[in-house]
């Protein structure tokens, strides 16, 4: 769930209203994704230190997750057979209908690959 969560809020950042390289995808608000305002909204819950910016508690809630990920030991893919010769297939076969924005086929790779 932290790289799921780090691969997209790069990707959010990366593809906002103020990036003319690359088209926004809904849902905007001022440009930016709602999904941001929700991760920084959680970052600050969780966060000891107040009165920072928005992108340093949605950084603070990716940090966290990895954080539980390396604590709570979840278990890698390969644990379960998967390799990477699998990955490919698996993201021919998967959506980002429940995602906050469309992740790219490479960038699904970088977060199956991860957690390999």
């Amino acid at each position: 769930m932290a790289i799921a969560n780090k691969v997209t809020l790069a990707a959010m950042r990366k593809r906002d209203s103020n990036n003319k390289d690359v088209p926004p995808y809904p849902p905007l608000k001022g440009g930016k994704f709602l999904a941001i305002e929700k991760m920084a909204m959680v970052g600050e819950i969780l966060a000891k230190e107040k009165g920072k910016s928005k992108d340093y508690y949605a950084d603070y809630f990716i940090h966290i997750l990895e954080q539980w990920t390396e604590d709570l030991a979840i278990p890698k893919l390969s644990k379960y057979g998967i390799k990477s010769s699998d990955l490919s297939k698996i993201i021919e076969q998967s959506s980002n209908r429940n995602n906050p924005i469309q992740l790219t086929p490479e960038e699904m790779f970088l977060i199956l690959e991860s957690r390999l």
